[in-house]
């Protein structure tokens, strides 16, 4: 399977071309012109699929390669490399060459519950919300007529979000300028503006309004995209 660029009638096109072996060992090709290489990608399983005469039959392997290259076109590249590593790590050793027409519920339900049984709830439960959803796309793409994850519920205990209370940020900062910690100013303006560190790494002076007392926040930097924009607030009080 390939997937090549070229300029035809002076516009960009993504050409997918096929070539395989059908159930009777003939071999068979199809070539097919894309005006994006999000639709390229979205269809170049779905040939191969169609030549080879064996639509219900791929492996979870081959289905998760094919949705990773989609990702990886779609989304952002922290969002990818989060499937990536969460199939990679949890799913893709345990189904590997298991067609998805013979994963049943109770695959699902050990994979979640005893492969990931050393992770905490919330992780089992973004773990089935990832798998649920490679499911649901090989539906809607006619591979499978069902969910094998539908009906898995993961319980999850009422998270404990501990948060200083005013007298506790007080003694922080105190204790912080007595010893001179080098992030006192980090720390002392998170915490009256309520600021992830993202987004102050991401600010400018250009952001701040020393007449009004209000900063503007429309960037944060994260590790793997680097800056982008955020939801935009406005932070007062400094």
């Amino acid at each position: 399977m390939t997937i090549t660029k070229k300029m035809i009638d002076g516009k960009l096109a993504f050409e997918v071309f096929i070539k395989v072996r059908d159930k009777s060992g003939k071999q068979v090709a199809s070539r097919k012109r894309f005006s994006s290489e999000r639709e390229a990608k979205k269809a170049e399983l779905e040939m191969k699929m169609n030549l080879e005469g064996h639509k219900t039959n791929v492996t979870w392997k081959a289905w998760v390669e094919h949705i990773l290259e989609r990702y990886r076109v779609e989304y952002r590249h922290s969002t990818f490399h989060n499937y990536k590593h969460c199939l990679n790590k949890w799913f893709n050793p345990v189904w590997d060459e298991k067609f998805l027409s013979e994963i049943k519920p109770s695959d699902v339900h050990h994979a979640i519950f005893e492969g990931c049984k050393e992770t905490s709830s919330y992780t089992q439960r973004g773990l089935l919300k990832i798998v649920k959803r490679v499911f649901n796309l090989a539906i809607e793409e006619g591979v499978i007529v069902r969910n094998p994850a539908v009906g898995i519920r993961v319980r999850c205990a009422d998270a404990n979000q501990g948060v200083l209370n005013r007298n506790e940020v007080e003694i922080l900062l105190i204790e912080a300028r007595k010893a001179e910690q080098r992030f006192f100013p980090h720390w002392a303006f998170a915490l009256l503006t309520g600021m992830r560190s993202g987004e102050l790494y991401s600010l400018r002076w250009s952001d701040v309004d020393l007449v009004t007392g209000k900063i503007s926040i429309s960037k944060a930097w994260t590790k793997l995209n680097g800056e982008g924009a955020t939801n935009q607030k406005n932070a007062e009080g400094f």
